[in-house]
């Protein structure tokens, strides 16, 4: 008679759970103690820098918004809809280059200028901030000229979004 040794069945009480990896944008913006090659490390700050300067260019804005217009007018959704798609272009050209930055092995031209040219990107954003926020400013809204200058600013914010979007 044969016996196997391999007749007893054990059973599985407890599935292990997969390991999930970390998602590579969360992980490294909030890694702000990774080693960053030193050709980089200007970028590193100038991109928080810019991070900090958006997001209150965007308090201001928003507090504007809500002291011209009533938010159940058209008006003000539109607006503040802009707003909400600067700020994830924002981010998600300020993560990529903080991904870029963060993830570099060694220099290289290359990934110099792709970071350069996201830096480029938030600065653009900012500036078109700027420019609406001196608007809201300078005109109470009373006027025709004063809701045309408007339009053509947050057309021009329009464009860039989706000029970037296109260039993804």
């Amino acid at each position: 008679m044969v016996t196997d040794s391999y007749s007893t069945l054990n059973t599985i009480t407890e599935i292990p759970k997969p390991i999930e990896s970390p998602k590579i944008e969360e992980s490294i913006v909030d890694n702000a103690g990774a080693e960053i090659i030193p050709e980089f490390q200007s970028y590193n700050t100038q991109i928080n820098d810019l991070k900090k300067e958006f997001d209150q260019k965007e308090d201001n804005l928003i507090g504007l918004i809500n002291k011209r217009f009533n938010p159940e007018e058209l008006t003000y959704d539109m607006f503040i809809s802009v707003i909400k798609n600067c700020r994830k272009l924002f981010d998600h050209q300020a993560n990529s280059a903080l991904i870029i930055i963060h993830l570099a092995p060694e220099y290289s031209e290359r990934l110099d200028e792709s970071v350069k040219d996201k830096i480029s990107t938030l600065e653009g954003i900012i500036k078109e901030m700027n420019n609406l926020i001196e608007e809201f400013i300078i005109h109470d809204g009373s006027d025709e000229q004063s809701k045309e200058d408007l339009n053509e600013l947050f057309s021009n914010m329009d464009s860039l979004i989706n000029s970037v979007k296109d260039y993804k």
